[in-house]
């Protein structure tokens, strides 16, 4: 795999899980904050960092991964350091798959998160109580500038996914309330003005968990594919060299 153009890195929930990574296997833990999430991806990506040139980097982030990326990004641009200067200069673009970044729906994730001191992240995200998703918007505009050799794609789900509803008796949660879309396209494409286009947006004809889920017969997956193959083209022509 040396003679690669590019490298992709993928974060996700498990099984699109919006928080299935992130917890502890077979346990309880899981970070409580988007802080600790992306501190924690930083550290991961500069122990991967080989010494000399490495290649155009270009994330693919799904769920609560894209606010994840988002953050990491925010930590890299306050970084002085001469690998996180040079790691920063690498990344070219990111592919958006349902990311909450103006807040979602979070009934179908309460199940997970109870009443722990997980509760805070999982309202942090929802639409009611949005501040830390505005301040991280807010610092990740600021990180990236008018950086027009950045590049973001955002794909939202179009599908009903199952939300949870408490039973008043038993006090056990069921997939049974209305379901919903999760993320709405706005709060999916709420990234950069600029970046509105159909080359920039995207539909997926998929419930949030299934969006990252094809076959290769799927013409939703020729739809993504197409523009993921575009996106790392044009990663390989602006950071060749580097």
């Amino acid at each position: 795999m040396q003679n690669h153009g590019v490298d992709i890195i993928a974060i996700s929930g498990l099984g699109g899980h919006a928080f299935g990574s992130f917890k502890e296997p077979g346990g309880e833990h899981i970070f409580q904050n988007l802080e600790d999430l992306g501190t924690s991806l930083h550290s991961d990506l500069r122990a991967l960092i080989s010494y000399g040139s490495f290649k155009p980097i270009v994330f693919i982030a799904h769920s609560l991964g894209g606010l994840i990326v988002k953050q990491f990004l925010i930590s890299l641009s306050k970084s002085m350091n001469d690998v996180d200067q040079r790691l920063r200069s690498a990344i070219y673009g990111i592919a958006f798959f349902g990311v909450p970044h103006d807040g979602m729906d979070i009934r179908s994730l309460i199940p997970m998160a109870g009443d722990g001191p997980n509760r805070f992240l999982l309202e942090s995200i929802g639409f009611n109580n949005s501040q830390i998703l505005n301040i991280q918007q807010r610092e990740f505009s600021d990180a990236l500038g008018v950086n027009h050799e950045f590049e973001i794609i955002s794909f939202y789900e179009t599908r009903l996914s199952p939300t949870a509803l408490r039973d008043n008796k038993s006090g056990k949660w069921t997939m049974s309330a209305e379901p919903a879309v999760l993320v709405s396209k706005a709060s999916a494409t709420h990234c950069r003005p600029w970046e509105d286009g159909p080359e920039h947006i995207c539909a997926i004809n998929r419930t949030h968990s299934e969006m990252v889920k094809f076959s290769q017969e799927d013409s939703e997956y020729e739809k993504v594919l197409g523009r993921i193959k575009s996106l790392t083209r044009r990663a390989i022509k602006t950071r060749r060299g580097m």
